[in-house]
């Protein structure tokens, strides 16, 4: 009985202890924010499509096999017997079935076949970059929703600490104006600067509801674990040069350039109507009746030489060739508005690193300046309002190191989005479908 006890003990804390909670970390966060994003969804449709298109493409170019069967039933009332001639008998017979096996192929259709089959692909490749460059963009809003929520729990964090040194002044503050040493009026300037503390928190709180409400909407659920903050911004970072030789990889560039290829493959295609088209329609016939009975198979070539339109053949090249136009200068605004994104950002992400350093330092000197004054004001050397502005420049330093520290993994975030290099490496996740 007792080792009964004992076993269902060891159950019940080793359940209690699977249901901890459990932190809730960045690659999760994009993983589940994958599978609920409907935009993303909608676009690995088009993907679909481009497929479907293919296959249409390819049957243009592949024979197509059919079987058919008929019957010509006529009325045969009035009918002579005739001179007893095949063709007239089988002509006049009042039911004349037959079976045949149905085979066409175009020979020469201009090229537009294999036209079609190029548009084809490029419009998948084209689909399929899209589709990555939305999972880069859905990254870096999972990621900016996932840091926003680290930042202001974490500023949260350090004004629930300077309220509880607050408190801790007033209750010193207390026990200092029963020995005569300190002035009310010393009290009630640390009770308002609690007060107003104790505003913010309530709007930092207010904060942390919202950002963690967006994160639920990216994810698809509420997120209530503790969020992991292992993503770390490299020490050391490549030239601007290196960078900008990685913008080749982003999907969006690649995109465009497919969608060149498609509008080139549209304007070849259209050209195509200017060449004659050559086809092919055989027969095999496994069951006829009367004359036909002994014949077995036929075959038809059939030419088709354009003379003239009307002009829709040369407007429809017209716009194909706008099209391509506005392809090529669509590809290179792409390309340059591309460069542009990386280079700020880059420089972005370098004044935030010497902006965060800088803030580190000064809440540093921030740090040891209030203790200091904590020592002067023990020793009597100063007053409760110095040390109250001592403590709040400690506070703003504080505040603004923790800002800069996410702002700096946000820039180096968004440094990757423009070089096409997200999600990190070190998430090991896959983007391309």
């Amino acid at each position: 009985m007792k080792r009964t006890v004992i076993l269902l003990a060891t159950l019940a804390s080793t359940q209690l202890g699977a249901e901890s909670p459990k932190t809730f970390s960045l690659s999760t966060a994009f993983q589940e924010s994958v599978k609920q994003s409907e935009s993303l969804a909608s676009q690995e449709q088009t993907i679909r499509i481009a497929e479907a298109h293919y296959l249409q493409a390819l049957g243009t170019v592949l024979p197509h096999l059919n079987a058919k069967a008929s019957e010509v039933i006529q009325d045969t009332t009035t009918t002579t017997s005739g001179s007893g001639n095949s063709v007239n008998t089988t002509l006049t017979r009042r039911s004349r079935p037959e079976v045949a096996i149905n085979l066409q192929q175009p020979l020469f259709q201009g090229f537009r076949e294999f036209r079609s089959l190029g548009i084809s692909t490029a419009e998948r490749e084209k689909n399929r970059l899209n589709v990555a460059r939305v999972k880069q963009l859905l990254f870096a809003d999972v990621a900016r929703a996932y840091y926003t929520v680290l930042e202001v729990e974490q500023e949260l964090k350090i004004q629930q600490s300077i309220r509880g040194t607050l408190q801790q002044r007033i209750l010193d503050l207390k026990n200092r104006m029963n020995l005569g040493k300190s002035r009310e009026s010393e009290l009630l300037a640390t009770q308002s600067q609690l007060a107003t503390l104790q505003a913010k928190i309530e709007a930092t709180q207010g904060l942390v509801s919202t950002a963690r409400d967006l994160l639920a909407f990216l994810v698809g659920h509420p997120v209530q674990q503790p969020l992991e903050d292992a993503f770390k911004v490299p020490n050391t970072l490549p030239s601007l040069d290196n960078w900008l030789a990685k913008l080749e990889q982003r999907p969006d560039r690649g995109s465009t350039h497919e969608a060149v290829r498609l509008a080139k493959g549209k304007l070849g295609y259209e050209k195509g109507d200017r060449y004659p088209t050559v086809d092919l329609n055989a027969n095999y016939y496994p069951y006829r009746v009367g004359f036909q009975n002994d014949i077995h198979w036929d075959m038809t070539f059939s030419l088709n030489l354009p003379l003239f339109s009307g002009g829709a053949m040369r407007g429809r090249i017209r716009e194909a060739a706008a099209q391509l136009k506005q392809t090529e200068l669509a590809e290179q605004e792409t390309r340059r508005r591309s460069e542009l994104e990386l280079t700020q950002a880059y420089h972005k992400l370098a004044a935030a690193r010497s902006q965060e350093t800088a803030l580190q330092r000064a809440e540093t000197s921030a740090k040891a300046g209030y203790q200091a004054e904590l020592a002067d004001y023990q020793l009597g050397l100063i007053n409760n309002l110095n040390l109250l502005q001592s403590l709040r420049d400690l506070q703003e330093n504080r505040l603004a190191n923790n800002q800069a520290h996410y702002q700096t993994k946000l820039e180096y975030l968004q440094l990757l989005l423009a070089a096409g290099d997200l999600p990190p490496k070190e998430l090991s996740l896959e983007v391309t479908p």
